[in-house]
């Protein structure tokens, strides 16, 4: 099943911290324009927060798209010879993006796990350590 409960709480989770963001971005990436408030409806994004990001974001794009009609006018053919022309280099450009966020995210993911197999480990995670009876959390020590 690809929506799995701990999918939802971790996607509850990063739309509680950047929802604003995608709904914004969301606007200039097709397929996400039509489903940004389906999603945040289900991740629980309230309503008062989606509205103000949802209308920047379409006043954007809308700009975005029409200053970019706008100043192509009548130079369109030679803008997309240019855009031809480059393409392969905003290609290249995007996917080395692509990869240094993925590797980004990967570096990251094993730094978490590393820190969590060496609190696992040391045993401190579950509360049992051999001195805990000379070290209390509260600061106090048993003595004689």
């Amino acid at each position: 099943m690809l929506l799995t409960p701990a999918r939802m709480d971790r996607a509850d989770g990063f739309f509680a911290r950047h929802g604003g963001k995608v709904v914004l971005v969301a606007r200039f990436v097709d397929g996400l324009r039509q489903y940004n408030g389906i999603i945040a409806g289900t991740t629980g994004m309230p309503w008062r927060r989606f509205a103000p990001f949802n209308l920047l974001g379409a006043v954007l794009w809308t700009a975005v798209w029409g200053t970019f009609g706008y100043v192509a006018g009548a130079n369109i053919g030679t803008v997309y010879r240019t855009a031809i022309r480059y393409q392969l280099w905003f290609a290249v450009g995007l996917g080395l993006l692509v990869a240094a966020l993925l590797l980004r995210q990967v570096l990251r993911y094993r730094r978490r796990r590393r820190r969590h197999e060496g609190t696992d480990a040391s045993g401190a995670s579950d509360g049992s350590d051999a001195s805990a009876g000379s070290n209390r959390s509260d600061g106090s020590e048993d003595g004689p």
